[in-house]
């Protein structure tokens, strides 16, 4: 990780931000930010390129691009992103260098690789895109504990990269018609890479899981409760006591698994089993009733929102206890979404001392209080050249 300790008495923070042909920006500048910032303006004029630069700087990915160059600003070669931040003590930089469609991060002017950065600056980032996270596939909610996991440990940021590498290989060799011991190769590394992950998602959800009942139960008033389970890719029971998951059992039935489904995948060409595929569900409960039911197929609207939004501090709440540092909560365009009860209850959070990044059409959304507080930002900036 980057050679940077906070003092335990204080907390990281963001004091300004500078873009250079970053989007529809050619140059931007905020200084000084305090600890709320809203953003306010029309749909499509630059609030969502704000809050995705802070993420680049943050959770380090962006969750609209999908390549390095879709953030240089139109005719252009090369885009920054510069974050001062400050733990009230001592005055650091970080910087983004967006060029020939890759992205370069800097740390005190010093070259750094992204594993080196994760968890300097964490960030919880919630879009709408986020409300599909009940109902939406299998794969939204895989990214969203690993996206969590990553910012959390650079061992799980470096396990998930390697199984990925070997997930393309074997993708490309099944392709490719490769003789059943190349294949079987392949799988023994597979294997003992595949149950590291599996065990670190474990892990993580041991820790997270209880976050998730707390809030939700709260919510809802305690008329509710949940429950997030795990089915691994080859099937059997849903798990949700993760502390009680056995190594050496899930490795043999995962070797089992790539056996049994061997000439399956062969025919495909694809690989089927392992946790690229593995099922996480959300299971809601009301007080009154006896079973748990797959939220994915019985939720309500009202309800898929109760869990996203209990999701969101739950992530908030986990980071901060195992970092020891309050992650930067980034909002976009989600006060819309959510009903006064629901939005009421999320500035809660704001109240603890989180630094907070929000952009909204409408600042009726909010209450007195928060807009008392906030250093509000009205789009198009004045000054900022587009």
């Amino acid at each position: 990780m980057v050679d940077y300790t906070p003092h335990q008495a204080h907390q990281l923070k963001i004091t300004a931000l500078t873009l250079n042909n970053f989007r529809n920006y050619k140059k931007l500048v905020l200084k000084p930010l305090g600890d709320l910032s809203i953003f306010v303006g029309e749909n499509a004029i630059g609030k969502t390129s704000i809050i995705e630069a802070i993420q680049l700087l943050t959770e380090l990915q962006s969750f609209r691009a999908t390549h390095a160059g879709e953030l240089i600003n139109w005719n252009k070669e090369e885009a920054s992103v510069l974050v001062e931040i400050s733990d009230g003590e001592r005055q650091l930089e970080e910087q983004l260098i967006i060029q020939d469609n890759k992205r370069q991060y800097y740390f005190q002017g010093k070259p750094k690789r992204i594993q080196d950065l994760k968890g300097l600056l964490p960030a919880v980032v919630f879009t709408p895109d986020n409300l599909d996270l009940v109902k939406g596939s299998y794969s939204k909610r895989r990214d969203a504990i690993d996206n969590l996991g990553i910012q959390l440990s650079q061992n799980f940021y470096n396990v998930r990269a390697d199984y990925q590498k070997l997930i393309k290989q074997k993708n490309q060799s099944l392709k490719d018609e490769a003789n059943k011991t190349f294949i079987e190769s392949i799988n023994e590394v597979l294997v003992k890479v595949g149950v590291q992950y599996i065990m670190l998602r474990f892990s993580l959800l041991d820790s997270f899981c209880p976050y998730l009942k707390q809030y939700y139960q709260g919510i809802t008033e305690g008329k509710e409760d949940i429950s997030l389970q795990y089915q691994l890719s080859w099937g059997g029971d849903y798990i949700s006591e993760f502390f009680q998951v056995n190594k050496d059992i899930l490795t043999q039935e995962f070797i089992k698994a790539l056996e049994d489904n061997f000439e399956k995948e062969r025919e495909s060409k694809r690989c089927k089993i392992g946790p690229h595929a593995d099922h996480i569900d959300f299971f809601i409960k009301p007080a009154t009733e006896e079973n748990f039911r797959n939220a994915s197929i019985y939720a309500s609207q009202g309800q898929q929102r109760s869990v996203v939004l209990a999701f969101k501090m739950a992530e908030l709440k986990t980071i901060q206890e195992m970092l020891q540092q309050k992650p930067v909560l980034l909002l976009d365009d989600v006060m819309s979404e959510l009903d006064e009860a629901r939005r009421s209850m999320f500035m809660e959070l704001i109240q603890g001392d989180i630094q907070t990044f929000i952009t909204t059409t409408n600042l009726a959304y909010f209450n007195d209080s928060i807009i008392n507080q906030a250093n509000i930002y009205t789009l198009p900036f004045e000054g900022a050249q587009a």
